[in-house]
C-alpha cells in the first residue's frame, strides 16, 4: 500500500515526491516512558492514552505530527509504588483520594501508611446449636440456614428487628433476633440474636495490604504524565501515528505564476517511526483553475547598488572642469596665460605643472647684530617630489573611502 502511494504521488501532475523514514521527537518522550508538563498533552476519547506533539525533520524543515502514547500494562502499579514513597507530595493529586477511599491514610505523626479493616459484620449472640458465627448480614444468616436445616430439616427464618415483641434480646443489645421454622410449621426452639457490628481496626499497611489493592489507573490517568510522586514519568509504549497529510510552511508562487504548497504524506512505521512524503502541489481555486496570485512571492530583483547608495563616492558623476569666466566689472583683466578659448581654464597646463613659480625666498633675521639666513629657496627643486607624495597619499584614501563605502 505504500508504494503504491508513493508511485501514484510521483505520478500525479504538479506533484513532486520524496519519502524518508524518520522517528519523530516528542517532548519529555524517552523510551519507555513521558514526563510532561500540566496541559501540554489531552487524553484520548478512551482515556488510555495521550495526545502530544511530535516533530520530525524532514530535509531541514519540522513537519509536526500528533502522536498518542499509550500507558503500558504496569502503569497504574508503578503510580501505587510512587504515591506509596512520596507520601508528602499527593497534595491536590487524583491518587491521594482514591487512596482514601480504598482505606489507606498517611499518618505524619509517624511516618507509616495505615490501613483501616472494615467491620466483620454482625455477630450471633446465641443459637441453641451451631456455636458463634462472625460475619456479615447475609452471611450470618447463611450460616444460620445451613446449620438448622441439617439439624432440623428445610425451613425458614423469621427475623424479629428491635421493637417487636418477638424479639427477647433487645435488652442485651441486640439489633436482630430471629426464630427458625420448619417446612412443617413448627419450630424447635433454635434462637438467635444479630449483635451489633464489630469495630474497625487500623493498622500499618503492609506489602499484601498494598498488592492487594485495585489498578487505579481509569481513576488517575489524566494525572501520571506530570504527577510529582512520579518525578520518572507514566510507563507507556512505542508512539502511534495516524495517516494524515499535514501542509509545510506557506504558499508561494512559482516563476510560471502558479501558487503552490509544500506538503507532507504520513504513514506509521514499527518502532515509533513515520514514513513521510514531501511533495509540491499546485493549489487550485473552486473552478478547478490554478491560483496565480500568491500569499508570498519569489524573491524580487535586486536593486543597483547605486540605487541603493547614489551618494556614495563610487557612484558620483565625474563631470568637466569648471567653467571661468573673466571679470567684466572694469576690475583687472584675467590673466591671458590661464584663460583659454570660450573661458574655460586650461588643467593640462597650469595645474600643479613644473614651470609654476615657486615662490619660497630666503628668511633673514638679526640676533645680536648678526644677521642669520634661512635659504628657503633651495627647497623649491624638492616641490615636485612633494607634489609625487601628496598625490599618492591621496590617491590611497579615495580607494580605501571607496572600498569602505556602505554598499
Amino acid at each position: 500500500m505504500r508504494k503504491l502511494l508513493l508511485f501514484l504521488l510521483m505520478l500525479a501532475p504538479g506533484i513532486s515526491a520524496a519519502a524518508v523514514v524518520v522517528k519523530p521527537q516528542i517532548a519529555g518522550y524517552a523510551v519507555g516512558s513521558y514526563r510532561a508538563a500540566a496541559g501540554s498533552f489531552a487524553m484520548t476519547a478512551a482515556n488510555d492514552g495521550y495526545i502530544a506533539q511530535a516533530v520530525a525533520n524532514v530535509g531541514g524543515r519540522a513537519v509536526t505530527m500528533p502522536a498518542t502514547l499509550r500507558m503500558a500494562a504496569n502503569a497504574g502499579r508503578i503510580a501505587l509504588e510512587g504515591a506509596r514513597l512520596s507520601p508528602l507530595l499527593l497534595a491536590g493529586s487524583l491518587i491521594l483520594p482514591w487512596l482514601i477511599d480504598h482505606a489507606m491514610n498517611y499518618d505524619q505523626n509517624t511516618g507509616q501508611w495505615m490501613v483501616t479493616q472494615p467491620s466483620s459484620g454482625y455477630t450471633l449472640c446465641e443459637t441453641s446449636s451451631g456455636g458463634n458465627f462472625t460475619g456479615d448480614e447475609a452471611s450470618v444468616y447463611a450460616h444460620l440456614m445451613g446449620v438448622m436445616s441439617s439439624l432440623y430439616g428445610p425451613g425458614y427464618i423469621t427475623k424479629y428487628p428491635v421493637g417487636d415483641p418477638g424479639n427477647w434480646c433487645a435488652s442485651n443489645g441486640c439489633t436482630e433476633a430471629a426464630k427458625w421454622f420448619t417446612n412443617a410449621g413448627g419450630w424447635y426452639g433454635s434462637y438467635l440474636c444479630n449483635g451489633p457490628l464489630a469495630q474497625a481496626s487500623t493498622a500499618p499497611a503492609t506489602d499484601n495490604d498494598w498488592n492487594n489493592l485495585p489498578d487505579p489507573l481509569p481513576a488517575i490517568a489524566p494525572e501520571l504524565p506530570s504527577a510529582p510522586y512520579l518525578p520518572g514519568g507514566v510507563p507507556v509504549l512505542d508512539p502511534e501515528y495516524q495517516p494524515q497529510d499535514v501542509p509545510i510552511g506557506d504558499p508561494y508562487k512559482m516563476p510560471d505564476g502558479s501558487t503552490v504548497q509544500d506538503h507532507a504524506q504520513i504513514t506509521p512505521s514499527a518502532g515509533g517511526q513515520v514514513t513521510v512524503v514531501t511533495y509540491t502541489q499546485t493549489i487550485i481555486d473552486a473552478t478547478g483553475n490554478p491560483v496565480s496570485d500568491a500569499p508570498k512571492n519569489v524573491t524580487p530583483d535586486q536593486p543597483d547598488l547605486c540605487q541603493l547608495h547614489p551618494d556614495s563616492v563610487a557612484c558620483m558623476s565625474a563631470g568637466g572642469p569648471p567653467t571661468f569666466t573673466p571679470p567684466t566689472d572694469g576690475g583687472a583683466p584675467a590673466d591671458p596665460s590661464i584663460v583659454a578659448a570660450g573661458g574655460a581654464i586650461d588643467w593640462h597646463q597650469h595645474f600643479l605643472d613644473e614651470s609654476s613659480v615657486c615662490g619660497l625666498a630666503d628668511v633673514s633675521y638679526s640676533v645680536m647684530n648678526q644677521q642669520f639666513t634661512i635659504p628657503l629657496s633651495s627647497l623649491c627643486q624638492y616641490l615636485p617630489i612633494l607634489k609625487a607624495v601628496v598625490i599618492f597619499l591621496a590617491s590611497i584614501v579615495s580607494i580605501r573611502m571607496f572600498a569602505l563605502a556602505p554598499w
